[in-house]
């Protein structure tokens, strides 16, 4: 079981830095995610399907960790895959011990890249205009969470991706320009109270809200989902 195949895990082969690790498992997570990948392929790459990320396509890049620039082996690579963040599975493979592990540490990996870099590898544009990819939202929304200028550019094409993850950490007046940009969506029926989307309404807490909700509820022109909404955010 999986309790008996983490009690069996071999102790790392090297030790690495904290700063080093968190670099290499962010490389591996933001890989997987964006390649759609669920686990990684630790033996031949001919034993690897097309859900797999083999070692191979991990390796060869230089990061910089502690300061200094190295290289990322082999070596680095299994050692940082032994860590508590991987758990192992069938057939030589491993995976992260929880998703919400990959997202923040892809997040940490990707936040300071310049924001047409950002937007074009979570963003795509059809018909309705840009959006996040469906399968990239809560990474999205780690980002924006360190990332202004991403956050900023959500809050005008895709506010409601960012209500899928914690948003306590961004700065008050954001919070205030996002609970503008939901109501703007729900007023254009573009947005509904489906089940879910309040999952994360206490996050969105700031010192003006009682104030900004207020005069949202008392909007006449302002649709039953929408008002429903603003109801919702005042309980949470």
């Amino acid at each position: 079981g999986r309790r008996e195949r983490l009690r069996n895990n071999p102790l790392p082969r090297i030790q690495l830095s904290e700063d080093k690790r968190r670099k290499i498992a962010g490389r591996i997570a933001t890989l997987m995610l964006l390649c759609g990948r669920s686990a990684i392929q630790r033996q031949s790459i001919y034993h690897t399907d097309s859900t797999d990320l083999h070692i191979s396509e991990i390796e060869g890049i230089e990061l910089a960790a502690d300061g200094s620039k190295f290289t990322v082996d082999r070596q680095l690579i299994e050692a940082t895959l032994e860590s508590p963040l991987f758990w192992p599975l069938a057939n030589g493979r491993v995976g992260f011990y929880h998703q919400t592990f990959a997202e923040c540490l892809a997040a940490e990996y990707l936040h300071k890249l310049p924001i047409n870099k950002l937007r074009s590898l979570l963003l795509s544009r059809d018909h309705e205009g840009e959006h996040v990819h469906p399968t990239l939202g809560e990474l999205a929304a780690w980002i924006a969470c360190d990332s202004e200028p991403f956050l900023k550019h959500l809050l005008t094409c895709d506010p409601t991706v960012l209500l899928r993850s914690d948003v306590s950490g961004i700065k008050e007046q954001k919070k205030s320009d996002l609970v503008a940009a939901i109501q703007s969506k729900a007023k254009a029926s573009e947005l509904f109270d489906s089940t879910g989307v309040d999952r994360f309404f206490h996050t969105l807490n700031h010192p003006n809200i009682a104030a900004q909700l207020r005069v949202l509820i008392r909007d006449k022109s302002a649709n039953h989902v929408a008002r429903r909404i603003a109801f919702s955010i005042a309980e949470a």
